[in-house]
């Protein structure tokens, strides 16, 4: 069967919820924006995105760069800055020109032709287009397994040189009927730093556009460096976990704790679960806690440390 990412991805449900925690360093509080889901669809995002431009007009200047908080001149930002990439499957949630430096934009391709290509994402997105692609797996045994799209047909697996003792098990004795068997997939691995910086951007100017209203508060710098910079000094760590089964489409889900102090009402965690078809990924915009380890047990962590080149 054909996935169709124009029907399932022509929703983008956001949420944002905030606990405030009492002074006392108390870990539990009460809801103080209850739990809240806004289902975007082109003409809402649409909308938002020119109330947070109306915004940027009367307190900044415009264009106005999100991500260095600098005003630009107007031939200093002629890209449009697709904050989900149409290679995911969707070409509405962006932002037009006049938000983001055209050299920040184009300081992240790198990272984000790695996170397309490359990973549980980029392997296996093949699945979730509907334009003819195809995905070429290879293993250090040789063998090769090729993940085609096809609009017509849906995805087709063709493997060769492997050896697949309990297909030809089932084949031999002319079985029928339901069975199963384990296929060992090898996957080229995306680089965490690539990783991390484009999962950071997208849910960075996804809330500049949801809470326009608290973005400006908020103490941010360190994914603004990571996002324009992109050294292994700024990488931020997330956790990734495959989804067997998931439905192609989006979703971001926001959780702040505020902690109320004498003087002063101080953020200590804005968390973010973001799902992207099969893969769900968590890290944290502001804070390192990650509240949600425990509860989704099955994850691959990545450190802020890195080695890679």
């Amino acid at each position: 069967m054909s996935v169709q990412p124009s029907t399932t991805t022509s929703n983008f449900p956001v949420s944002f919820t905030r606990i405030d925690l009492p002074a006392g360093g108390s870990q539990s509080g009460n809801i103080a924006d209850s739990f809240s889901q806004t289902i975007y669809n082109k003409e809402l995002w649409d909308a938002r995105v020119e109330s947070l431009k109306s915004k940027l007009e009367q307190e900044f200047g415009f264009p106005y760069c999100l991500v260095s908080r600098k005003t630009l001149k107007t031939e200093e930002s002629k890209s449009e800055e697709h904050i989900i990439l149409q290679g995911l499957g969707t070409k509405w949630i962006k932002l037009p020109p006049g938000f983001v430096a055209d050299t920040i934009n184009n300081g992240m391709s790198k990272s984000e032709g790695d996170f397309l290509n490359n990973g549980l994402i980029g392997n296996f997105r093949p699945l979730y287009l509907t334009k003819r692609k195809s995905k070429l797996l290879k293993g250090e045994d040789g063998g090769e397994i090729e993940l085609k799209n096809e609009p017509e047909t849906g995805t087709i697996m063709e493997i060769k040189g492997i050896e697949i003792p309990e297909l030809y098990k089932v084949v031999s004795q002319k079985q029928q009927g339901p069975g199963e068997f384990t296929l060992p997939i090898r996957y080229k691995v995306a680089q965490r730093l690539n990783v991390s910086r484009y999962l950071h951007k997208m849910a960075y100017l996804t809330l500049a556009v949801h809470r326009s209203d608290l973005f400006f508060e908020l103490p941010l710098t360190s994914v603004q460096e990571l996002i324009e910079q992109g050294t292994p000094e700024t990488c931020r760590p997330y956790s990734e976990e495959f989804i067997p089964g998931a439905a192609p489409g989006f979703q971001l889900d926001f959780l702040m704790r505020k902690q109320n102090l004498t003087e002063k009402v101080w953020i200590t965690n804005l968390f973010v679960r973001l799902k992207i078809h099969h893969v769900q990924y968590q890290f944290n915009l502001i804070g390192s806690q990650n509240y949600f380890l425990e509860e989704y047990g099955n994850l691959q962590y990545y450190p802020e440390t890195i080695s890679e080149t």
